[in-house]
């Protein structure tokens, strides 16, 4: 039996697809349309732990949020909650950040 607790995600990654082409799934065979990624834009980085992302437009604005920890994805008190605001989804800035005293912070959505 496989314990996949010890399973890292490349891992689980490379499995996952070796499953997909094995049983010759394809984006053609796939019922949904084809995607296609045109551009990809850093919004954020200050060198932590960011996840646990949510988007929406509201009034004329982007806001982009998401957990941000300088100890790792794991459960620790020193996260926080950053909220990003954008008129044009290119360029970011920061709108809110906040904590929780003495707990972990994770999963923002508007």
């Amino acid at each position: 039996m496989i314990n996949f607790k010890l399973l890292t995600r490349p891992v689980f990654a490379s499995i996952f697809f070796t499953l997909m082409i094995s049983t010759g799934y394809t984006a053609e065979t796939s019922p949904h349309p084809a995607v296609r990624v045109e551009n990809i834009r850093r919004a954020f980085s200050n060198g932590e732990h960011n996840a646990f992302t949510d988007l929406i437009s509201w009034k004329g604005k982007f806001y982009l949020t998401f957990r941000t920890c300088p100890d790792g994805h794991g459960v620790h008190p020193t996260s926080s909650i950053i909220v990003l605001s954008s008129t044009d989804a290119k360029t970011w800035e920061k709108a809110f950040q906040f904590s929780v005293p003495k707990r972990d912070v994770r999963d923002s959505h508007f």
